[in-house]
């Protein structure tokens, strides 16, 4: 206790929301919670270029359901940018509680499955020091019982971030981005996946994720994110 008083003198836990001190360990405090714009239901991904030529017409599962946890607008867009910038990743926890709460059920409904996030380029997660879509998928994992496999797949050209680009420009950006990881043995487990992200914009990103993994026979079932930004 004496530590803990020490250290919150010296850097005051704050909530990521609104900056005002808190003690929640979770940093985010009630009155942001409750303005967060939670979502219902999930959000139907469509990929109208996914129609691989070796697949029955009947069996192009162009959509996908993604499970997200909120709209990206304040409070939820500060408390994502502290946490993906800022590296307070003591946020995660809030977000993942509150969605698996609201869709834990029908996410596993989609296993057997993997949870994969989306992978950063390693020289990105060098700068950042960590992959919040990684951190993210862990706290889910403790919550849902589901594995989590942050091998399989990886990023092997950097990119802009999609989220400086035009709606027109994110494809050219995003395209063939990913790759999955030589070394990784695969196993049955491996054959369905669910995506994890932190923020879906046009869904370009987990789209050219799935094109890549289903190049190997791996099928994408779902994805989950903290916020979509409408």
């Amino acid at each position: 206790p004496l530590l803990k008083g020490m250290l919150d003198f010296v850097f005051p836990p704050i909530c990521g929301g609104c900056g005002a001190f808190t003690e929640i360990p979770h940093c985010v405090c009630e009155d942001c919670l409750e303005r967060i714009d939670w979502w219902d239901s999930a959000l139907p991904l469509t990929d109208v270029d996914f129609t691989p030529a070796a697949t029955p017409e009947s069996d192009r599962r162009q959509s996908f359901p993604a499970y997200v946890a909120a709209s990206y607008t304040d409070p939820l867009r500060q408390i994502i940018i502290q946490y993906k910038f800022r590296g307070a990743v003591a946020l995660a926890p809030a977000i993942a509680e509150r969605l698996c709460g609201q869709f834990g059920a029908k996410i596993k409904k989609l296993g057997p499955a993997v949870l994969v996030p989306i992978p950063l380029h390693p020289s990105r997660e060098y700068e950042r020091g960590y992959n919040q879509a990684e951190i993210f998928a862990r706290e889910l994992a403790r919550r849902l019982d589901i594995p989590v496999d942050d091998r399989l797949l990886i990023r092997v050209r950097k990119g802009r971030p999609q989220s400086k680009l035009g709606r027109s420009k994110r494809v050219a950006n995003i395209r063939s981005v990913f790759a999955l990881a030589p070394e990784v043995v695969r196993s049955e487990k491996c054959d369905r996946v669910i995506l994890v992200d932190d923020v879906i914009t046009s869904g370009q990103t987990v789209f050219e994720a799935r094109r890549t993994l289903w190049e190997a026979g791996i099928e994408v079932v779902g994805a989950v994110a903290m916020a979509h930004r409408l």
